[in-house]
């Protein structure tokens, strides 16, 4: 195959590809693409190499709409008849695998502006950066969603003996697209925006704040700013390590700080909480039990996760939107 008919087979295969019916036709037009790159990489034709790239990632970003649209094979779809089940090819017939599949939906997830936007500007054109598009607009897309909350800053009817709160806290870190770690459910708010919160206290009061290791510091400075004294830590150790950037998380903190003179009701309460981690931003009911054993009157779940019997409960909480 001579470099001009390597250049006609990619310009005869994006024809094909604009009309292809069915992911069997575009797998093919792929094939024709890695024998171009193959053929142009080993001739040292770079201009042939990219445009021969470029036809891969349009083939597979295609097979990635097919791969999304397509029923479940062969019982994955309780709505299909046994005929109809049997003319879904699986990704094995189809020579796919399943890390394939995933990516080329997710190539497939960009906006057609952004995909052709990216193929013209980019002079090294990879699969990997394709990828790492899709999730930086995942990302914004998930911003947007969550910037549309408004987290409350006006507290409920008091004023409180207990304030138990889990400030949202914004963390500055940019955000990667090349890995995992996700943005929180909930709008986060600035040290400032949690330092006016009014959660009403009582003259005489008991409040317990809950801080990332990453926040300690300004967690005591909280403390003051709202006119409490620290009085102790009580330590989360968890059942399983998290992320951390200089050493990974395993524990979570709540500083115990107090107003005038509370009553309390101290036995055997210690400074550490052995419980297992439910999730993320959800306190252990360990915790609550504590509370309730050591802290009497009026108490208020600043930012809960859930509702609790006897307690008023508000901020970003799921299924209330209280």
């Amino acid at each position: 195959m001579t470099e001009p008919t390597a250049l006609a087979n990619i310009d005869a295969a994006n024809k094909m590809l604009a009309e292809a019916q069915s992911i069997t036709d575009v797998l093919d037009i792929r094939d024709v693409a890695v024998a171009a790159i193959a053929y142009a990489t080993a001739k040292g034709a770079e201009g042939t190499v990219q445009q021969a790239i470029e036809l891969k990632l349009r083939a597979e970003r295609k097979a990635g709409q097919f791969l999304k649209n397509q029923p479940k094979a062969k019982g994955g779809n309780p709505n299909l008849t046994t005929d109809k089940m049997s003319e879904v090819p699986t990704l094995k017939e189809l020579g796919v695998s399943h890390k394939e599949s995933s990516r080329w939906q997710r190539m497939n997830n960009i906006p057609d502006d952004r995909f052709e936007e990216y193929l013209f500007k980019s002079k090294k054109r990879t699969q990997n950066a394709l990828l790492t598009e899709a999730k930086n607009i995942a990302h914004s897309e998930k911003i947007k969603d969550i910037q549309n909350e408004i987290p409350f800053v006006v507290a409920p009817d008091g004023p409180f003996d207990v304030i138990v709160i889990d400030p949202p806290w914004q963390y500055g870190n940019k955000y990667d697209a090349t890995n995992d770690r996700s943005l929180p459910s909930y709008p986060t708010m600035s040290l400032e925006e949690i330092q006016a919160i009014d959660f009403k206290p009582k003259e005489n009061a008991v409040l317990w704040l809950w801080t990332t290791n990453g926040f300690l510091h300004q967690a005591f400075h909280l403390i003051e700013s709202w006119g409490f004294e620290y009085k102790a830590c009580l330590t989360w150790a968890k059942d399983r390590m998290g992320l951390g950037r200089w050493l990974r998380n395993q524990t979570e903190h709540c500083l115990l700080a107090v107003k005038g003179k509370p009553v309390i009701n101290l036995t055997n309460q210690t400074t550490i909480l052995n419980a297992p981690n439910r999730g993320h931003s959800i306190k252990p009911v360990e915790f609550y039990d504590i509370v309730d054993s050591y802290c009497f009157g009026s108490k208020v779940d600043w930012f809960a996760r859930t509702d609790r019997q006897g307690w008023a409960t508000f901020g970003t909480m799921e299924g209330n939107g209280a």
